[in-house]
């Protein structure tokens, strides 16, 4: 309180890592409760739970699209592995949230104990046919609360991810650089669409734990030199989505 009458308040059960910065111009991404076929947001909409009884092909997305110019950077949270069959990367907005075809975008799977299936990356076409399957995953097992890097580089339509801290790898399990622009694990990723954040719930099974970090909060892992964090600052002038910023 600064009117000196001393009606100041205490905080109470609300650590640092629930505190972020959020003004009229600094808006971070976070998950769209309206585009969410069915599952269960919690932590200011930055996580996500792909429940048990929640049933099957339950997509979410981001409520941003994500920028056609610029570096950007963001990270998910492994919080909870299981042996149900999930994905996360990003996805055209056009999909349509239950859609069955088995269409990723362009994600990694997530399900422990599949020495196959569990970090593999699949790419899809608009139509949904499957463009790439990556023979298996280029890091192995993901372990409860590994932190996942997504480093986009739109203007040359490239995706990279590390899973685990500054551990960059290809399509081809080959190591890349987000910062020199090498072998990406993504590439293709059109101007000509809008693409979001994506969460896909396959299975109805045991509940997978995933939260994002946007920048919200301090970054676990290390950020490549010249990306930056997905907030309306550091948009595009013609992305902002707000006159004359």
């Amino acid at each position: 309180d600064t009117s000196g009458n001393g009606n100041d308040l205490t905080l109470n059960g609300i650590g640092t890592d629930h505190v972020t910065t959020d003004t009229p111009t600094q808006n971070f991404m976070t998950l769209d409760s309206n585009r969410n076929a069915g599952q269960v947001l919690s932590e200011g909409n930055l996580r996500t739970t792909c429940s048990a009884g929640g049933g099957t092909h339950k997509g979410l997305m981001g409520n941003m699209v994500l920028p056609k110019s610029g570096k950007y950077y963001w990270e998910t949270k492994v919080v909870q592995n299981v042996t149900d069959y999930r994905a996360i990367g990003i996805q055209r907005e056009t999909l349509v949230l239950t859609e069955t075809s088995g269409n990723l975008g362009r994600s990694i799977q997530v399900r422990a104990g599949d020495t196959t299936r569990d970090g593999r990356p699949i790419a899809s076409n608009v139509d949904g046919s499957v463009n790439n399957v990556g023979s298996n995953s280029p890091w192995g097992a993901i372990a409860n609360n590994t932190v996942v890097s997504w480093a986009l580089d739109a203007d040359k339509e490239y995706l990279y991810v590390s899973v685990g801290d500054d551990n960059w790898k290809g399509f081809d399990t080959n190591s890349s650089d987000p910062v020199a622009g090498t072998n990406p694990t993504f590439r293709d990723i059109e101007k000509t669409s809008n693409w979001r954040i994506y969460v896909q719930n396959f299975s109805d099974g045991a509940s997978h734990i995933f939260d994002f970090n946007f920048g919200q909060k301090p970054f676990e892992n290390t950020v490549p030199t010249g990306y930056s964090n997905i907030q309306q600052d550091n948009l595009p002038t013609t992305e902002k989505g707000v006159p004359d910023l």
